[in-house]
């Protein structure tokens, strides 16, 4: 209770750094900020918060006190916000939030003072939160989130605040708050760090430090790469997709492995009832454990599809000669083993098929004209547009290459000796498998 009420009431002045959020910031207040950040700690900092130069999209952001080293903790934060510390402060338990934790986080940190003017007038670099977003990109739905914390809004009974103060709540929970083994954290001060494309997407630079004899654990802050005295120290906000890094942060990245990694575009394929022995190839999935006969899936600027969408194709499309797989005796198999490989020629000549369809069914609709709400959305739908055409690209090479595969049979024949010719002049076998004479 003490660290939230502490964090309502210098919540004015430590809104963060994304694009949208920092237009506008003093000088006293980035000293009241820094003042703050420098008594949040839980250990000497060895970061403070101080403004960026004019050409960064933000205001603000952490600077090395000294030189520090990679991997070398600069921020250790014990108050902060999470889902679980918002339904104990304000009686919450029984409440399950469309939006999760985010909408909480967006509750508690309502319940501080602070004036509105705090708040960012301008949302149009988070199209998640406005009105005619849509689903203008393939990969994701932008009105969801506006919808689903409308909904909450409603559900935890926010009178003091209007539904525009809960959105603006919502958009600073979302971008100022890290995921945290599987939790979401808001920690006053890491807040401040910013992002760069070219650091490594897969190194999380917030992590849980657990402390000794009962005291709570704190979250901090871990450089990602080594930095030198007075300069800005920044992280990789993760390997995202462009739709996730526009919904969440306000910006799609431009540049390095962020930038590759964020070229995505999420693709559904499904299991109807028009597909041949239907009934057998649900209960193959629900023993992968499908809970529906379904398959969302990334397809990435890389071009190779996931293996997990070859399995869900390559069984969908089983029928005639190759039906047999679904017998009982091969229920154990069929899944990891049987169809991680080319089953027979029509099949994969089917899978590939599907893929293509729908990927160029995908980018008709986005190279279709279409004002865009926000450069953002143009960013992501070109990102998408990338990943799509690099997808096609490796299925045309993949079905030219149909002929040169190993099929089902092929390998079985090979896992029983049997793939070689007979010799009849020398009775026997002219390959590996060599059973000996036979005396006819």
């Amino acid at each position: 209770g003490e660290a939230m009420a502490a964090v309502g009431r210098w919540w004015p002045v430590v809104v963060g750094v994304g694009a949208a959020l920092d237009a506008g910031r003093s000088a006293a207040a980035l000293g009241r900020v820094a003042s703050f950040v420098e008594s949040q700690a839980a250990s000497p900092a060895l970061v403070e918060v101080g403004a960026v130069e004019a050409s960064s999209s933000s205001d603000w952001g952490l600077f090395a006190k000294q030189r520090v080293r990679k991997g070398e903790t600069v921020l250790e934060v014990g108050s902060c916000v999470t889902g679980a510390s918002v339904r104990a402060e304000h009686g919450l338990e029984s409440l399950e939030p469309l939006c999760g934790d985010v909408s909480l986080i967006a509750y508690g940190l309502l319940r501080g003072e602070w004036p509105d003017s705090y708040f960012p007038d301008d949302l149009s670099a988070f199209p998640a939160l406005l009105e005619d977003a849509g689903t203008w990109c393939s990969s994701r739905d932008f009105g969801v989130l506006r919808e689903n914390a409308l909904d909450d809004y409603a559900a935890l009974g926010v009178s003091d605040a209007s539904e525009n103060d809960f959105l603006r709540a919502v958009c600073l929970a979302l971008s100022r708050s890290f995921a945290v083994d599987g939790e979401l954290v808001f920690a006053p001060g890491i807040d401040f760090v910013n992002h760069d494309d070219m650091l490594d997407p897969e190194l999380a630079p917030v992590s849980w430090k657990k402390q000794l004899f009962g005291k709570a654990s704190t979250v901090r802050l871990v450089a990602s790469e080594d930095v030198e005295a007075g300069a800005e120290l920044r992280a990789s906000y993760g390997p995202l997709g462009a739709a996730e890094y526009l919904e969440t942060y306000g910006f799609v990245p431009t540049r390095g492995a962020a930038r590759r990694l964020a070229a995505v575009s999420e693709l559904r394929f499904e299991l109807g009832d028009g597909y041949e022995f239907v009934d057998d190839k649900r209960l193959v999935l629900e023993r992968a454990g499908y809970d529906e006969d379904d398959l969302s899936i990334d397809l990435g600027v890389g071009g190779e599809v996931d293996p997990e969408l070859l399995r869900f194709l390559r069984l969908r499309h089983l029928a005639g000669p190759d039906a047999f797989l679904l017998e009982p005796v091969f229920q154990a198999e069929i899944w990891d083993d049987f169809l991680s490989l080319p089953v027979s020629r029509p099949n994969e000549l089917a899978v590939l098929e599907a893929i293509k369809a729908e990927c160029a069914a995908v980018k008709l609709a986005l190279e279709a004209p279409n004002p865009s709400p926000s450069p953002g959305l143009d960013a992501v739908r070109r990102l998408e547009l990338e990943a799509l055409r690099a997808t096609i690209d490796w299925c045309d090479a993949e079905l030219g290459s149909l002929d040169g595969k190993e099929y089902y049979q092929e390998r079985r024949l090979k896992d029983l000796g049997l793939d070689t010719e007979w010799c009849a002049d020398d009775a026997q076998w002219s390959g590996s498998r060599a059973p000996g004479s036979v005396d006819w």
